[in-house]
């Protein structure tokens, strides 16, 4: 039964919203049950999701989780990033890019990949970010 009890203890045989007490099962604390329930804080990364057929790509530039897969949940999307243009008739990359739903973010503490960066230097978010920030 002492074995048992150890394993428990450890969670292997648990719910997550429970703990083992010394008079067996018992409901988590409210501090411990809200690190279950997304109450949490976590760290945004602004970055690219790709789309779009077989060697054509389309990227999302969206905030996710950090933790999160590359084409996994997404909590915003911000913008759209096509690097090979609409068609061959026009060739050029196309970016869209919603400046203040990125300037959101970044003042929430989200960080930029490098290449999101880098188009967000071309969108001109970046800069209306460290002039904001200069600001403060």
């Amino acid at each position: 039964a002492q074995k048992t009890r150890r394993r428990r203890a450890e969670g292997s045989l648990l719910p997550n919203n429970a703990k083992l007490g010394r008079s067996g099962i018992s409901p988590r604390s409210d501090t411990e049950q809200n690190r279950f329930e997304g109450n949490f804080v976590v760290a945004v990364k602004l970055r690219l999701v790709r789309m779009g057929k077989k060697k054509q790509p389309t990227y999302r530039v969206v905030a996710a989780e950090s933790r999160r897969a590359r084409s996994g949940a997404f909590l915003e999307i911000v913008g759209t990033y096509q690097p090979r243009g609409i068609s061959t008739a026009e060739p050029e990359m196309v970016l869209k890019i919603d400046n203040d739903k990125v300037l959101h973010w970044l003042q929430h503490g989200a960080q930029p990949t490098e290449r999101v960066a880098k188009l967000l230097k071309v969108s001109g978010a970046l800069e209306a970010f460290e002039a904001s920030k200069a600001a403060k």
